[in-house]
């Protein structure tokens, strides 16, 4: 028994490992766009290789109740969601029930239509990767609420647009960012599977990733952890999108959304690590120097390749990154409309200088963000 004593003495002996750190230009930072009212409430997290965490609350969930941030907050995550969706299309191609390269149209209900050109059709890599030659939104979205602009946007408004549309280039082409193609993949991988869209993602992605508190529709506990969206000094409504959520329907938390990071880095183990390894690989060019693969946008620096993506709704602000080869991935959730992205690849890798503080914008300048998000 002398050496498991011996051991035991070595191990305590050895320097605890240190959790991740968060720069104090970047405490700043937030602290300061709390402290402007250009976000009401902002949490942050960093996981490194080995598993260790380190997270950072400011701000208040809402403005009655003041209660503080915490890590089972819940937020919109915006397009982060279009990770999730491109998962889901991973899973599903692992499975074998769809491909890459399958026509999105063998999947959608008879009689819709989906446009082409030059013979070639829009294929469900073409969604993924932001490469169908479909825009960024239909032509016919026309909110009855803009504070809550995909609510009254139905399928029947969708196979109208995708009936009349002709696409500007061929298939794969060009990268153009799109809600759209986002939105039309997830109804072709429901309309496949003969499920609705949120049972179906939380029980292929979501519940074998170990993320109870990511989702859709929100319980009762969820909502009364709720960060309530904040734009322009004022608390505003949620986003829904029942008929195109692959673009950004999810809500989650910072626990969640970290070990999600993790999982992505391989700080957490997991069976699906080549799932993780594969959606990351380069499937097409993307704006300037910047690829896509499945859902994640890659852009090289020196010696390190960033996987990323952001998301904004109309209150809310989310980035994930992750940056493997050098053993940090990191998540910003805010109650915000300002932009954090520059803010987010300086916790990613301290390497990127921090910006400058955040200075508070006019109310136009709000409102037009706002708009064209």
């Amino acid at each position: 028994m002398m050496w498991k004593v011996m051991v035991s003495a070595l191990l305590l002996a050895l320097p605890a490992q240190a959790a991740p750190e968060i720069s104090a230009e970047a405490d700043q930072w937030l602290k300061t766009l709390v402290e402007k009212r250009l976000a009401q409430a902002v949490a942050v997290g960093v996981i490194d290789a080995q598993g260790e965490t380190t997270l950072r609350f400011y701000g208040q969930r809402d403005a009655a109740s003041k209660a503080p941030v915490q890590a089972n907050t819940v937020f919109e995550i915006g397009s982060v969601s279009k990770v999730f969706n491109a998962a889901l299309l991973a899973r599903r191609v692992q499975q074998g029930f769809v491909k890459l390269d399958d026509p999105v149209l063998t999947h959608l209900p008879k009689p819709v239509t989906v446009p082409g050109r030059s013979g070639q059709a829009i294929t469900l890599q073409h969604l993924v990767t932001h490469t169908s030659g479909l825009p960024r939104l239909p032509g016919n979205l026309k909110p009855k609420d803009m504070a809550n602009p995909y609510a009254d946007y139905t399928r029947d408004n969708l196979w109208a647009f995708l009936k009349t549309y002709s696409l500007p280039r061929d298939p794969g082409a060009k990268y153009e960012y799109s809600n759209l193609g986002s939105g039309l993949l997830s109804q072709a991988l429901t309309h496949q599977a003969k499920m609705a869209y949120e049972p179906l993602l939380q029980r292929e992605v979501l519940k074998p990733w170990g993320m109870p508190d990511t989702g859709i529709a929100l319980r009762a506990d969820q909502l009364a952890r709720l960060a309530k969206g904040f734009n322009g000094q004022h608390e505003v409504a949620n986003w829904d999108f029942p008929t195109l959520p692959g673009a950004g329907a999810l809500r989650s938390t910072l626990t969640d959304m970290v070990r999600f990071a993790g999982l992505q880095l391989g700080a957490i183990s997991h069976p699906d690590q080549l799932l993780f390894e594969q959606m990351a690989q380069p499937l097409a060019h993307a704006d300037g120097n910047m690829k896509i693969g499945m859902g994640w946008h890659l852009f090289s620096r020196k010696d390190k390749t960033y996987v990323w993506h952001n998301g904004g709704t109309g209150g809310y602000r989310s980035f994930v990154g992750v940056d493997r080869q050098g053993g940090r991935a990191m998540v910003i959730l805010a109650s915000t409309n300002t932009d954090l992205d520059a803010l987010a690849l300086h916790v990613l890798d301290p390497a990127f200088p921090a910006p400058a503080l955040p200075k508070r914008a006019s109310r136009l300048q709000q409102m037009l963000k706002t708009v064209l998000e």
